[in-house]
């Protein structure tokens, strides 16, 4: 079996083992309030739906590969673009661990959290799912196989949704400090979105 995609994803994924040493960097603001504010809601549906989607990408991924056994891998135009977006994906994670200390798996707001601007916070408001989406397009574009797009559409869309869960929250614990600064950052695409 081409195993490629699979150490490309990998790689994404061993960017967050940057976590596990410690790494941690400088936020600016505070939340408005000192008591923890709750977590988004729905946001373990959220993450659960979020493990599901990765479930089908990886699933379809194994069928998709399972019937290419035997031949020859290729590095064509898609392999080649789809490598590019699953790298810059994973350098943008590792851009933005060092710098955020108040990463939590579920949306939520402790005593103590802070807004952090810096580093590609400065270019969009929410890297790490900006990461996820090229690692969902990037999977696409090196495999494009209909067993592989309801999983990579799901882990895109679901983002999509765990991300507004998070900016209402974000909203409510940091007030206008937030407001400003997700008016004048983009939420994906610097410029565009």
């Amino acid at each position: 079996m081409d195993a490629r995609l699979y150490v490309l994803h990998g790689f994404y994924f061993a960017t967050f083992l940057l976590r596990l040493f410690g790494a941690r960097g400088a936020a600016t603001a505070k939340p408005t309030t000192t008591e923890a504010q709750a977590a988004a809601p729905g946001a373990r549906l959220m993450l659960v739906s979020h493990a599901f989607a990765f479930f089908l990408l990886y699933f379809g991924m194994g069928w998709a590969l399972g019937l290419r056994r035997g031949q020859t891998p290729s590095w064509g135009l898609g392999e080649c673009l789809g490598t590019a977006l699953i790298a810059a994906g994973a350098l943008l994670t590792l851009w933005t661990l060092p710098v955020f200390r108040s990463w939590r798996l579920l949306a939520h707001i402790e005593s103590g959290h802070e807004l952090c601007t810096e580093g590609p916070f400065r270019l969009v408001r929410h890297p790490i799912y900006a990461g996820l989406v090229l690692l969902a397009l990037g999977t696409l574009t090196f495999l494009p196989d209909v067993r592989v797009l309801p999983g990579g559409l799901l882990v895109a869309l679901v983002g999509g949704l765990r991300v507004r869960a998070e900016e209402r929250v974000l909203l409510q614990a940091f007030g206008a400090a937030y407001a400003e600064y997700s008016a004048r950052v983009a939420r994906f695409v610097p410029g565009v979105y």
